[in-house]
């Protein structure tokens, strides 16, 4: 028996601290979608926690293949540790490519332990993703927004990226909308 991978581009949200507004998840489910395509891969929405309400609606307009809800007790505060077992657990057990957060305060703290325990990359402050080649050029802000700085990320470990907010204006794809199916994790 083997296990057949599909590489994917997951966007982690997770219920507590601070939900992520309307257009924020939209800007971040666009530059996933974007990224997906150009990798040919699957765009997967990760939500730890309750899914928020309208979340499968936002999903089949953004293009999201599947929804996947992780639950848990220990999650229901947002504590760190708890959220980054859990993403971690979760990305380790698929072909994940690029894991995309909101940045906001509860990312800044479990985006780079998530990539530390992945063995990949990690770029808060990214504003836009490219695929060349075999690489991901991630550009982001620097240096209060003055400058910008573009990270090479090879593609042979999963690539952890933040995206600022109001950077990506949010885009519906043409060809109307998916129906994702969600699958409790």
């Amino acid at each position: 028996w083997r296990r057949v991978m599909t590489e994917s581009v997951v966007v982690c949200t997770w219920q507590g601290l601070r939900e992520d507004p309307p257009e924020e998840r939209d800007a971040v489910l666009t530059l996933a979608r974007r990224v997906a395509g150009d990798l040919a891969a699957e765009l997967v929405w990760l939500i730890v926690g309750e899914p928020p309400e309208g979340s499968l609606a936002a999903a089949g307009t953004q293009g999201v293949a599947r929804i996947d809800a992780v639950r848990g007790d220990d999650l229901g505060d947002a504590r760190p540790d708890a959220l980054v077992d859990a993403v971690a657990r979760y990305c380790g057990e698929r072909e994940v490519a690029v894991l995309l957060f909101n940045q906001n305060f509860g990312s800044r703290a479990i985006a780079p332990r998530v990539a530390q325990r992945l063995g990949g990359g990690v770029v808060m402050n990214a504003i836009d993703v490219d695929v060349v080649d075999d690489r991901l050029d991630v550009t982001a802000s620097a240096y209060g927004g003055d400058t910008r700085v573009v990270y090479e990320l090879d593609r042979s470990s999963p690539a952890v990226l933040a995206l600022l907010p109001n950077v990506i204006e949010a885009e519906t794809p043409g060809g109307g909308t998916t129906d994702p199916s969600v699958t409790e994790i």
